[in-house]
């Protein structure tokens, strides 16, 4: 193929440009247009999403270093934790043995009509039990009197509720059970 010099006035200073010399640069230049042109296009979204990118991985750092604060101060606290732990188990262990031992000292009464204890339950079964079971002591220390469940019928006489006496002191409650094993008989009449 034969070369073909360009006219002057296509060619800049004095260097002697062949025709397919200009046509390449021509060529090159349309293409580096038109890829400038369609690569913006693409630059831009990608440009966009790296510094989404970097933002997210700057967040995930700080994240990363919460994390890591609070894992440390996690591995302070789970001794504490343990003892504590160790604590709440002592303490509602103490809590239900106590509970027991007030359920211990309990005692049921059955059949006593309703009303007969008065205003103040706990003074009359502190007298009351050891007159009943004609029992040596005077009185009995009572913390506390109450009638259990639901009364029955409208006036509440139809039939009488349960009286659940907390005896204060192991001992008289075994005092009181031995007297009312012992009494084969009981007759009561109110006052």
């Amino acid at each position: 193929m034969a070369k073909q010099v360009i006219p002057e006035g296509e060619v800049e200073g004095n260097d002697p440009l062949t025709r397919e010399d200009v046509i390449v640069d021509r060529v090159t230049k349309n293409i580096e247009e038109m890829l400038d042109k369609k690569l913006a296009t693409i630059i831009k979204p990608v440009t966009d999403l790296s510094d989404k990118f970097d933002a997210a991985a700057k967040r995930m750092d700080s994240l990363e270093q919460r994390v890591s604060d609070l894992e440390d101060v996690s591995v302070g606290n789970a001794p504490r934790m343990d003892c504590m732990e160790k604590s709440l188990k002592k303490a509602l262990e103490r809590l239900d043995n106590y509970e027991n031992q007030r359920r211990r000292q309990n005692i049921s009464i059955i059949g006593l009509e309703e009303g007969t204890e008065g205003r103040d339950p706990a003074a009359f079964f502190e007298e009351w039990i050891p007159a009943i079971l004609e029992m040596r002591v005077k009185r009995v220390k009572i913390d506390k009197a109450i009638r259990m469940g639901l009364q029955t019928g409208r006036s509440g006489r139809d039939g009488s509720r349960a009286v659940i006496v907390t005896v204060h002191d192991y001992a008289d409650k075994q005092r009181i059970l031995y007297a009312a094993g012992i009494k084969e008989e009981w007759k009561w009449t109110a006052k």
